[in-house]
């Protein structure tokens, strides 16, 4: 035989937080966020340097390689104070200024640099965020090969 268990009674206190314990929890939740934000915010910054100095590398290896398939002429530029690359089209470098000018002349058939090309070349890319957040990207072969500090 089933005997079922009556079903207990709830009691008649009550369930829940004090004010108290929640200041208690948002002080130190407040606490924590004062702690963590100037570590988050220089991480921000260096995203935004990371992410601009892979773009400018990146467009200068498709610049090389759209030279070697078109058989044409590309000149890539970087201005002194910008956030701008110009080549056969525009990208913009947001949240970031460059320091130093970039003045890159692929020739084809090999789209090697034109001669008389300087190299290294190197422009400094800083946030507008946290000014003291540099990458200093580098053109360092006639080839075109890029390197990012």
């Amino acid at each position: 035989m089933n005997r079922t268990r009556p079903l207990k009674r709830l009691s008649r206190t009550r369930a829940g937080f004090t004010v108290i314990e929640l200041l208690a929890v948002l002080a130190i939740a407040g606490i924590l966020i004062a702690a963590g934000t100037p570590s988050y915010l220089r991480w921000v910054a260096l995203n935004d340097t990371l992410s601009a100095a892979t773009t400018l590398s990146q467009e200068v290896a498709r610049v090389r390689t759209q030279v070697k398939r078109s058989d044409t002429t590309i000149t890539l530029q970087v201005s002194n104070g910008g956030h701008t690359i110009t080549s056969d089209r525009t990208l913009d470098l947001p949240l970031t200024t460059v320091s130093g000018t970039l003045n890159l002349t692929f020739v084809p058939p090999y789209g090697t640099l034109a001669t008389g090309t300087t190299t290294p070349q190197s422009v400094t890319i800083t946030s507008t965020r946290n000014a003291s957040v540099t990458r200093q990207v580098s053109v360092v072969s006639l080839f075109g090969k890029v390197t990012v500090k």
